[in-house]
């Protein structure tokens, strides 16, 4: 039996997948309980979703299930392969690709539909930066199976069960630079431009961040988002380098592990 197989947490969970309100839900709870209880769905109202079922035109109305699972033909058609998971952030759900998704998926897409970045007017930027799309919460999604679900932490890390819950290549360098960065400067600073709360405009939230970097220590941090060579999460660690110390934060980004053992995150 293969690894993918064998982890005994899984089955039980992905049992109830004939409730996927419940498990939503449940998902919800946890986001609300590491991030922030006042925190909701960005999107309240399910808008409409049109799709083609095998060729039959379908559409999924407001006001019906916020989660639904798809066989995976369809679901690869829908949103392309290679993904567990998908937020469709104009209607407001999330979309399963059957016996792909375990947990892990499930808050991280949970965490999408809480983003300030699922907010109509902010959908651009997330489209724009990967970095802060899928990067700042795939990064938040382990901080969150680290402090509520510690087996699944370590098989997320440590990429146990390649299939259902692996830290996906695609973001794990993303990921590595916020841990990074979080070595320095407070999580509860990126919890607040992931969540936005009462705050709706980007720039807004995202100027208040950079303040907060600058408060903490570091007034020279310069904005490594406009314009520039390169990818944005590039500039963003060779910012990183310069006021933090290039020595130190390359070894934290090449060398250590996604380890979130307390005492290795600055929280306050």
């Amino acid at each position: 039996m293969s690894a993918s197989q064998c982890c005994a947490e899984r089955l039980p969970y992905i049992g109830r997948s004939n409730d996927l309100d419940a498990l939503l839900s449940e998902a919800l709870h946890d986001v609300k309980e590491i991030m922030g209880e006042d925190i909701d769905f960005v999107i309240q109202q399910t808008g409409l979703f049109e799709h083609s079922d095998y060729g039959l035109p379908t559409t999924l109305f407001a006001g019906s299930a916020r989660v639904k699972s798809f066989d995976k033909l369809l679901f690869d058609g829908l949103f392309g392969q290679g993904l567990r998971g998908n937020y469709h952030p104009e209607s407001g759900r999330i979309f399963l690709r059957a016996e792909t998704w375990c947990k892990h998926c499930l808050i991280h897409e949970t965490l999408h539909a809480v983003s300030i970045l699922a907010a109509q007017q902010n959908i651009a930027v997330g489209n724009r930066y990967l970095f802060l799309r899928e990067g700042l919460t795939e990064f938040l999604t382990g901080y969150i199976l680290f402090r509520k679900y510690p087996n699944c932490y370590q098989a997320w890390k440590n990429k146990t069960y390649e299939n259902w819950c692996a830290l996906p290549p695609s973001y794990e360098e993303m990921a590595r630079i916020w841990f990074t960065f979080c070595r320095f400067v407070s999580l509860n600073y990126v919890k607040r431009l992931f969540l936005g709360n009462d705050m709706q405009t980007w720039n807004d939230l995202w100027n208040r961040f950079l303040g907060d970097i600058r408060r903490s220590g570091y007034p020279d941090f310069r904005d490594p988002m406009p314009g520039g060579i390169g990818r944005f999460q590039d500039r963003f660690l060779d910012e990183c380098k310069k006021r933090f110390g290039k020595a130190n934060v390359e070894r934290i980004f090449e060398s250590e592990s996604l380890n979130f053992g307390y005492g290795n995150l600055r929280i306050g």
